[in-house]
């Protein structure tokens, strides 16, 4: 609204009070005209209704107010007959008839008994007027307690929740801190505990392969003992078959000489000699097996039988070595698997427990929103509302002939119906009530109660699809990091399912179930209760002009 539209209506309205004898202030007008919500309207009825056309004078308002008979001595002290007198011919004026005079009274009786009616009517609508007026401002004052009763019950279910999530985040803080401290320590231990083990192998393994050493290397005294035994029966042999040739020839030789001393022996024969001879070197041939035999069951059997005694005990001990040496390295290796297996648990333990932290992080580090404050207090609104039909319509301009008695009168008040009141209130177009009647206006106000109602279930379609949706995309959220946290949990694991370390992280996991468990319980109530909502504006509609 510019300012010289608001000074326009002010001069107006202050004038209007000043001639009716209505106690006004300027600053209130001021501060009525200025008004955010209603200062506009109030100044475009100023406008249009208190100009000079639309009210009347006092001198006419006091005619309007008497009664008619002395009317003319009114006229008359006013100086108003001359000037009526002067505005026609009274010589074309006919003469008054005792039937003009009846049918005069007959229709001011019936304008009478017309305006009485029509100030009757005015009554009952200003009494409902004010019943609706009134039962505006209970409304109102209902509200504002409702809406005051909601904001403390809501203010102080945010201050216990906000106490309730302020514990959970200190006790999660601390929870954190301590996992942290734990995954630390756990791993500085385990980094210990896997030093020592390994360093305790590897003594093992230099153990083991020096005996492997000690294994693999020959003994060389005892190769060299079996060959100087050997060597030395060798030269036995040899000897003994010797002595025993020279024995023989010596034994024959001898017997030979007493034979030809005694003279008792014939001369022999060159074939005797030579079978003899032949006799003798069969003898001879024979003499170094039976030596050889004979030196090797003496002395080089019971020599190898007591060197392979000895290197029986030296294979059982080599055997008993290298199996000694092969279930120690099945130890070792049986002790890596397992050192494994508790690697992987460990590491699955810490990635879960690093998942957790850092969803619980990125939770703490949402920061929650104060609530809007609402205003303290609402704008006034307007007890008199503008119907649009009537705003946007030209003032009528009144005709200056004194005859004509049924000109509007102009007051600060706006009469409208109840009925439309309603329908101004609901939005309800103001063709809708009075360019249609009866059926079609029936017709009319169904339709516009289906398109609100249309209106109505898309917003609540649209408001249910974006709740699903965002709790579908919270619930797959928490689906995939249960799903991430038992995966991690159950790797290498082909038999039962394991259990946590640490219980506590059990208990979250469960809390995150029972969580996923109420948001589904939750939706399913809201589902059932948008089947059943009902419109209350609808049954207060129905109620009162149904």
């Amino acid at each position: 609204m510019d300012l010289e539209t608001r000074v326009h209506a002010e001069a107006l309205l202050l004038k209007a009070a000043r001639t009716y004898g209505v106690q006004v202030r300027r600053d209130e007008v001021q501060q009525h005209l200025r008004h955010d919500h209603y200062g506009a309207a109030l100044a475009e009825w100023a406008s249009l209704h208190l100009t000079t056309d639309n009210l009347l004078t006092p001198d006419e308002l006091a005619m309007a107010t008497d009664c008619p008979w002395p009317r003319y001595s009114v006229l008359d002290r006013n100086g108003q007959v001359d000037i009526l007198a002067n505005l026609h011919d009274l010589s074309e004026v006919q003469g008054v008839t005792e039937d003009d005079i009846k049918l005069a009274i007959d229709e001011l009786r019936r304008s009478t008994e017309s305006i009485t009616k029509q100030s009757e009517t005015l009554r009952h609508q200003q009494d409902a007027l004010s019943r609706l007026v009134r039962k505006r401002a209970e409304n109102d004052a209902r509200r504002r307690d409702l809406d005051l009763d909601w904001q403390s019950k809501s203010e102080s279910e945010r201050q216990r929740v906000a106490a309730e999530v302020e514990a959970a985040s200190q006790s999660l803080a601390f929870r954190i801190s301590d996992l942290e401290e734990q995954g630390t320590q756990a791993g500085s231990n385990l980094n210990g505990t896997i030093g020592e083990i390994f360093r305790t192998d590897d003594k093992l393994l230099a153990n083991l392969q020096k005996l492997g050493w000690e294994l693999e290397q020959p003994d060389p005294d005892e190769t060299s003992k079996l060959d100087k035994l050997r060597e030395t029966c060798s030269r036995l042999v040899k000897i003994t078959v010797e002595t025993v040739r020279a024995r023989l020839d010596t034994l024959y030789l001898d017997t030979l000489v007493q034979a030809e001393r005694s003279g008792r022996v014939r001369p022999s024969t060159d074939d005797e000699v030579k079978a003899l001879e032949v006799e003798v070197e069969s003898l001879h041939s024979e003499i170094l097996s039976v030596a050889q035999i004979s030196v090797e069951q003496q002395y080089l059997e019971p020599a190898l039988q007591t060197v392979s005694t000895e290197g029986g005990q030296s294979a059982m001990r080599t055997s008993n070595a290298l199996q000694y040496i092969d279930k120690c390295l099945d130890y070792l290796l049986g002790r890596l698997d397992r050192i494994q297996g508790r690697i992987e648990t460990h590491l699955s333990h810490q990635a879960a427990a690093a998942s957790l932290i850092a969803t619980a992080k990125s939770e703490m580090a949402v920061e929650i929103l104060p609530p809007m404050k609402q205003p303290s207090s609402a704008a006034p609104v307007s007890i008199f509302p503008t119907s649009p039909s009537k705003t946007n319509t030209p003032a009528r301009k009144r005709s200056n002939t004194v005859g004509s008695h049924h000109r509007r009168r102009s007051s600060g008040v706006i009469d409208e119906p109840p009925l439309d009141t309603l329908m101004y209130t609901l939005s309800v177009p103001s063709s809708v009530s009075e360019g249609a009647q009866g059926r079609a206006q029936i017709v009319a106000l169904s339709k516009i109660l289906e398109e609100r109602w249309k209106k109505y279930d898309e917003l609540a379609q649209s408001a249910q699809e974006t709740f699903e949706i965002g709790a579908l995309a919270q619930l797959n959220d928490i689906r995939l990091a249960i799903q991430l946290v038992r995966d991690s949990v159950l790797a290498e694991s082909p038999f039962n399912e394991p259990r946590l370390v640490d219980p506590e992280i059990s208990g979250s996991i469960t809390v995150l179930a029972a969580d996923v468990e109420g948001a589904k319980d939750r939706l399913a109530l809201v589902e059932n209760q948008r089947r059943d909502r009902r419109s209350e504006k609808r049954e207060e509609f129905i109620e009162r002009w149904g």
